[in-house]
């Protein structure tokens, strides 16, 4: 008698290489090479790599940057959010888009926490344009801010309560961060 497991391989993100969006699940390896992106994958952008190889494990500059990638990913994937793209800059800073909304994640410190409480604060701003950071956030309550594309600073509380109306948040904060040199807008 023989008994065969067979457990499919769930592609969790993406990476672009030469024209050619490289696939793969949450331990790395590379499932797929095609020139479509395969629906509820995240792109995942500014990392370097070698050839993919099929079926092998991306390779990632380094190994510390690759665990990154598969956790957030992996942690993105699992919140319910509908996530755009993963972009790491030259100092492994984290943001993640969703939609009209960049995420500033900063360093891979507290992402569990981060994430966690994005879920919580992102329907608060669905509906804006700009920049919620949460760069400092570690989940002790440290103040979270939406930045409008006209440089406008939001506070949004990161518990359960709605986010204040931009304007109504200006006039609560005294207007700090407010672009005076638009007061006629």
């Amino acid at each position: 008698e023989v008994r065969v497991v067979v457990q499919e391989k769930t592609l969790v993100g993406y990476v672009q290489y030469n024209g050619t969006n490289v696939c793969f699940d949450s331990d790395g390896i590379v499932l797929e090479m095609s020139e479509t992106a395969p629906e509820g994958t995240v792109l995942v952008s500014g990392v370097s790599m070698e050839e993919p190889v099929l079926y092998q494990k991306l390779s990632v500059s380094n190994t510390a940057l690759l665990r990154t990638i598969l956790s957030v990913t992996k942690l993105l994937g699992e919140s319910g959010l509908h996530v755009d793209s993963v972009e790491f800059d030259e100092n492994s800073n984290i943001t993640a888009v969703l939609g009209s909304v960049r995420v500033e994640l900063g360093q891979d410190e507290y992402l569990e926490e981060k994430v966690s409480n994005l879920t919580a604060i992102y329907p608060k701003v669905a509906s804006l344009t700009g920049t919620l950071n949460m760069t400092a956030f570690t989940g002790r309550f440290e103040p979270v801010t939406f930045r409008t594309l006209d440089e406008s600073t939001v506070p949004v509380d990161s518990s359960n309560e709605a986010v204040a109306d931009p304007a109504t948040a200006a006039a609560d904060t005294g207007g700090e961060g407010q672009d005076t040199g638009n007061a006629g807008d």
